[in-house]
């Protein structure tokens, strides 16, 4: 990860490397400069000794010089001369030597001002590099310089009379020159740093300033990536450059910024708020649910319960159909024997009018043969009587069979009448019975007694056989009677128990259906809740679908906002 760093330290520290290769280049130049000065200096000092000595010798015959040598006026001058010239170098030049040729390829000393080791006049000068470049000055006539690592050599030519050559070779000590050009370098590199101390501290200012406005820009920003601060607040900078439209540019955007986020606190206010009524109507919608779904255990619940008594009714019904159809078959069975028993009732009162017809002309004979069965008058009043009392049991059976016939209509309801009834007809079959033994034995007794009056009897033994057949018939009728009545009396009694179990089977139905309708009645209250839960479920909802609408509309409004602005 790359140090932080600032424009400003960026700018001062770019500033500072360009200064500072400017002093750079502004030292080596001095450095070259101050080299090739006191090279020069060193150098120029050759043609004023070289003036001074030609100066000397101009018009001078050398041949003095050479016979008188160090007492020569000559010698004294130019040695006069070399010695100024070396004492007011300071130690520049270390070596001053005037060497003579003399038409010959060897070069003798005449003045040296060697500081370490001087040689005489007329001693010949053997440095062999030296005198090349002593030889090339004369041949080019100028002066030449060879520069070592310890000395610079200065050979100056000078041409005298006669064809005498002269030379004049000055040695410069370069460690006075490397020592002068040190102190001139430190003295600039002193110079340099306290002007680098200064500009770094003007530079620092300049960048302090031109950077201040970018700080403030910072600052904001950092503000704004945090979300924190004052947004309210902009920033004031009056300069016309590029900062100061950035300044303007950066407000703008602050004033957009701000916006926005105040549109994102209001949609979260709306949110909060919103998602308080969320969680309200879900806890409410959670709490409606739980009851909505213990409402619904309950109505499957009892709709199960309902399933077994409907099941349980459905089997009451099943028994009562049943026992419906029993009691329709007996009814039938009953209105048939009842019809039956109807018409042999008819067709006995039939026979008992035939037989009354048939008694009345019994009597009527009887009454005109009564003088001959006087004695027979108790018998046949006996006879008469019972004849009597079998019309009255016929017509009590008659009204019988019309009450049985009534009773069986109305069996389910008046099962005892109609026992009784069918006990009357009982005794009355049974005394009719009786009747007809106690009037066959009369008529036995009779025959007995009106066999004296057959002949006067025919017509009446006629009657009675006919009568006897009426009789049979009549009793046959009443068997058929009682018979009927029988199985009627069997059919009531098995009517009576499935009235009883109908009875008992609608008892149950009745419970169960008067169940079914409590429960039905609770089923339909915790259905009307359920549709009051959900009623209210679909009110919550259509506040959150608003909710939902309304922070669709702002998050539009946002996102049209925010669609300007490039984000990924």
């Amino acid at each position: 990860m790359n140090r932080k760093t600032t424009i400003k330290d960026k700018l001062t520290k770019n500033m500072m490397v360009i200064v500072f290769c400017v002093f750079l280049i502004i030292a080596a130049c001095t450095y070259i400069f101050i080299s090739k000065a006191i090279k020069n200096i060193a150098v120029s000092a050759g043609p004023g000794l070289s003036t001074i000595v030609s100066r000397e010798l101009e018009g001078k015959d050398l041949t003095e010089l050479v016979r008188e040598k160090e007492n020569s006026e000559i010698y004294k001058k130019i040695d006069e001369a070399m010695t100024v010239l070396v004492s007011k170098a300071q130690g520049i030049i270390d070596d001053a030597t005037l060497l003579i040729n003399t038409n010959e390829d060897k070069w003798y000393y005449v003045i040296d001002k060697n500081k370490d080791n001087q040689s005489k006049l007329g001693s010949e000068y053997s440095d062999k590099e030296k005198l090349e470049g002593i030889k090339k000055a004369l041949e080019l006539n100028t002066t030449q310089v060879n520069n070592s690592s310890t000395d610079l050599e200065i050979f100056i030519p000078v041409k005298a009379n006669n064809g005498i050559n002269l030379a004049i070779c000055i040695g410069v000590n370069n460690s006075v020159i490397a020592k002068a050009k040190y102190i001139l370098l430190g003295i600039l590199l002193i110079i340099m740093v306290v002007s680098l101390i200064i500009v770094r501290l003007i530079i620092g200012g300049i960048a302090r300033k031109q950077t201040k406005s970018i700080t403030v820009l910072v600052n904001k920003m950092k503000e704004m990536s945090k979300l924190e601060g004052d947004l309210t607040k902009r920033i004031d900078i009056e300069s016309n450059d590029e900062i100061g439209e950035l300044a303007r540019y950066t407000n703008e955007m602050l004033d957009t910024i701000q916006q926005i986020l105040i549109d994102v606190k209001d949609v979260s206010d709306r949110l909060t708020s919103d998602n308080k009524e969320f969680n309200n109507a879900f806890n409410r919608s959670a709490e409606q649910f739980q009851d909505t779904t213990m409402l619904t255990k309950n109505i499957n619940e009892k709709i199960h319960n309902q399933s077994l008594w409907l099941v349980d009714i459905s089997n009451s019904v099943i028994k009562f159909n049943d026992t419906v159809k029993g009691v329709t078959l007996s009814t039938k069975e009953v209105a048939v024997q009842s019809v039956n028993t109807t018409n042999s009732a008819n067709e006995g009162n039939e026979y008992i009018k035939k037989l009354e017809a048939h008694s009345n002309d019994i009597s009527k004979v009887v009454n005109k043969t009564s003088t001959l069965v006087n004695s027979l008058g108790n018998k046949s009043e006996q006879i008469n009587g019972i004849a009597d009392t079998i019309g009255a049991i016929a017509d009590q059976t008659n009204l019988l069979a019309l009450n049985a016939s009534i009773e069986a209509m109305h069996a389910g309801e008046r099962g005892k009448g109609f026992a009784v009834v069918a006990e009357e007809v009982g005794k009355l079959a049974f005394e009719s019975s009786k009747s007809s033994e106690e009037i066959f034995n009369l008529i036995q007794e009779v025959r007995q007694g009106i066999k004296s009056a057959e002949i006067s009897m025919q017509e009446v033994s006629k009657k009675t056989i006919e009568q006897e057949d009426f009789i049979k018939n009549v009793s046959d009728k009443f068997k058929d009677i009682v018979y009927s009545i029988d199985k009627v009396s069997k059919k009531v009694e098995e009517v009576s128990e499935a009235s009883d179990n109908m009875a008992l089977n609608l008892s149950d139905i009745k419970n169960q259906i008067e169940n079914l309708t409590g429960v039905s009645e609770e089923n339909s209250r915790s259905t009307n809740q359920i549709a009051l839960n959900i009623e209210e479920q679909i009110s919550s909802i259509k506040q959150l679908s608003n909710r939902t609408e309304e922070l669709d509309t702002v998050s539009r409004v946002l996102m049209d906002k925010l669609e300007k602005l490039k984000l990924n």
